[in-house]
Parts: structure tokens; sequence; C-alpha cells
């Protein structure tokens, strides 16, 4: 599809990455919701990481993308995924709002430290 085109070319993410996973991370960051759900719906990894271990949920929570975080979760993705960071941020830790937290806290996400 074309959005796989357009949107898979971030320099930042994992070249162990297939370019559908790519594309849903760039997707998520850019609060794209009609290419989240086309790339969910062509098969990308929910739980796709970039270089950093972060996942679309974590690139969704830090811009507010409530739409495209409620989309994720109801697929599947890991609301308590820890990035690669010495914190290992989950996508709660991230979250740019209060709404984005409760969000969250809704779905079971938790910070690291109450995985621990």
């Amino acid at each position: 599809p074309m959005v796989v085109k357009t949107y898979g070319k971030s320099q930042q993410l994992s070249t162990e990455a297939k370019a559908p996973d790519i594309s849903l991370l760039k997707a998520a960051i850019d609060g794209n919701i009609e290419a989240v759900k086309l790339l969910i719906a062509n098969g990308a990894d929910v739980n796709a990481r970039d270089k950093d271990g972060e996942t679309p949920l974590h690139k969704a929570s830090s811009r507010g993308e409530k739409e495209i975080i409620e989309l994720l979760i109801v697929k599947g993705a890991d609301v308590n995924a820890k990035d690669n960071s010495s914190h290992e941020w989950t996508p709660i830790a991230v979250a740019s709002s209060l709404e984005i937290i409760k969000l969250f806290r809704k779905h079971g996400g938790k910070y690291a430290e109450e995985l621990k």
C-alpha cells in the first residue's frame, strides 16, 4: 500500500523491524490513525520496536494520541512494554497528559517500578 511507502523511511528505526512495522511506528509518531488502521490490517506488529526499544504505544503516548492508543490496546499492544533506556520507560511513563495516564491505568498500565 502507498502508506507503507510513505511511512517506511524513518532513519531512527531498527533495521530488524519489517517495513510495515517501521511504518506503524512512524504513523503512531505522526498521529495518523488511518495509516495505523491500514498497517495493522495488513499485518504490522503492534508491539514492534525501534532501536531504543520504544513501541507504537510509547510513540502515541508521548504525543497524546488517545485514539491511536485505544486502537493499539484493542489490537493487543503491550501496555507495559519497557524501552531499552536505563529507566525502562513504559508507555504510561511517557504519557503527555493525565488523561492518557488514566487511559493506561484503565487497561492495566504500570510504571517500570511497579512491575518489579
